[in-house]
C-alpha cells in the first residue's frame, strides 16, 4: 500500500513539473469564467523582512509577490465574514493570532495595495494579558481598523486544541473570545478560526451555537462550519498558488456537476 502511494505521488509531482504556470492559469479560468465559486482561502502567520527558517513565517518580499500575482490574475479579495459573496475569482487572506509583525510588517503592504485581509485574534494575548513587543494591542487594531481594509474574527482566548478542550471550556473559548471582542472592539465576530486547525464534529456543533461558518477542515461536515485553508510558505511559488487555485475551483465545479 505504501508503495502503491509513493508511486502515485512521484508520478503526480512529475506531472506537475511538467505542466506551465499558464496550463494551470488557464484552467482555472474555464472553471471560473461562467459561474462564481467560492473563494480559495490562503493561511499567513509570521511576517519578516527577510527570509526566513520558520515554515510559518513570510517575507515581506515573498509576500508582496504573492500579493501582485493575485492582483494581476484577476483575484478580488475578500473578508473571511463575505465567504458566500462569490466572484468569478476571489481570494481570502487568513492571517492567525495577532503577532506584532502583522501590524508593522504586513499591514504597509496591504495598504500599498489596497487589499483586504482577516487577522485572528487569540483574544487572551491581544485584548487581555499586558501588552508585549510579540503581539499588537488595541493601538494597533484600532489603527488597521480606521483603514477600512483589516477585519478581525475569534481565533479562541488562549489557542488550545479544541478537540482536548472539556464541553466546558470550549465554551469559554468560543463564547470569551467572541464576548471580549464586542466589548472592546466593537466587532460582532461571527466567524471563527480553529487553532491548529484541530476539529472535530463535537467541535462544530459548539461552534454553531455563536457562529455563522467556521474555518478548519473536518471530513464530512457541513461545508460552512469546515472551511479549508491553504497555508502559505516563504517557497510558495507563483505556480504553487496557480496549482492551488486549479484545484480549489475544479473540487467545487465537480462537487456541483456530480450533485
Amino acid at each position: 500500500m505504501f508503495f502503491k502511494r509513493r508511486v502515485k505521488e512521484i508520478l503526480w509531482s512529475l506531472w506537475k513539473s511538467t505542466k506551465s504556470i499558464k496550463f494551470f492559469e488557464n484552467k482555472a479560468l474555464e472553471f471560473t469564467s461562467e459561474v462564481p465559486w467560492p473563494p480559495i482561502v490562503l493561511a499567513y502567520h509570521h511576517f519578516s523582512d527577510s527570509p526566513a527558517s520558520d515554515e510559518y513565517c513570510v517575507s515581506t518580499k515573498a509576500f508582496e509577490s504573492q500579493i501582485e500575482y493575485l492582483i494581476k490574475n484577476g483575484y478580488t479579495f475578500l473578508w473571511q465574514n463575505e465567504y458566500n459573496k462569490f466572484n468569478k475569482k476571489t481570494v481570502i487572506i487568513s492571517i492567525d493570532d495577532g503577532w506584532m509583525d502583522n501590524y508593522s510588517l504586513m499591514f504597509p503592504i496591504i495598504q500599498k495595495y489596497r487589499i483586504k485581509v482577516t487577522i485572528n485574534l487569540t483574544v487572551q494575548k491581544t485584548l487581555v494579558d499586558k501588552p508585549t513587543e510579540s503581539y499588537f494591542s488595541l493601538k494597533e487594531i484600532s489603527t488597521m481598523l480606521n483603514s477600512g481594509l483589516v477585519s478581525f474574527e475569534s481565533h479562541s482566548m488562549s489557542h488550545p486544541h479544541l478537540t482536548q478542550c472539556t464541553d466546558k471550556e470550549l465554551e469559554y473559548e468560543l463564547s470569551e473570545s467572541q464576548r471580549l471582542m464586542k466589548e472592546k472592539l466593537n466587532i460582532d465576530s461571527r466567524v471563527f478560526v480553529c487553532p491548529f486547525e484541530d476539529s472535530n464534529v463535537r467541535v462544530i456543533e459548539a461552534i454553531k451555537k455563536y457562529y455563522d461558518m467556521g474555518y478548519n477542515f473536518v471530513e464530512n461536515a457541513d461545508p460552512l462550519y469546515s472551511i479549508r485553508r491553504v497555508y502559505m510558505h516563504e517557497n510558495t511559488s507563483k505556480k504553487d498558488i496557480a496549482i492551488s487555485s486549479y484545484y480549489h475551483f475544479k473540487k467545487h465545479f465537480t462537487n456541483k456537476h456530480n450533485g
